[in-house]
């Protein structure tokens, strides 16, 4: 198997959306939703997928960015609350963690049952176009 390599990693710290932002717009020009898994990045382009994991217990989660921030001294994500409770920082409100982006050549279902998926084994899903064609078997009678 091919080894896929990592265009982007970074480590610091997390903190994450208050409640007071629901429904107000994003950078990207959405709307935030406290339960998408989706986070703020000073420069990472919008759409970026990226794993963030807690360095202290070893969760993880995956989140698109849709926002500029966090603009906290030595912070480097700000996370949805949805993203934030997976990674267990919402009793702490900042935790450090490492950020790695997924490469731009795997596209991530959004399905909900692929979402836990992916969030538990970190199951990368190819887009179509990339698969090969899908032909017919052949007999030999």
């Amino acid at each position: 198997m091919a080894q896929v390599q990592r265009p982007f990693e970074e480590d610091g710290e997390a903190s994450y959306y208050g409640s007071a932002w629901h429904g107000r717009r994003t950078a990207d020009g959405g709307i935030y939703d406290k339960e998408a898994h989706i986070c703020a990045h000073k420069t990472l382009p919008f759409g970026t997928r990226i794993k963030v994991t807690n360095k202290k217990n070893g969760k993880y989660t995956i989140v698109r960015v849709t926002d500029r921030g966090p603009f906290g001294r030595g912070r480097i994500v700000d996370l949805s609350n949805a993203a934030a409770r997976d990674i267990d920082i919402i009793s702490a409100g900042v935790a450090p963690v490492h950020l790695e982006v997924l490469p731009d050549e795997i596209e991530l279902a959004t399905d909900s049952v692929m979402e836990t998926l992916i969030k538990e084994k970190l199951m990368l899903v190819p887009r179509l176009e990339t698969m090969p064609k899908w032909e017919p078997p052949r007999h030999f009678w």
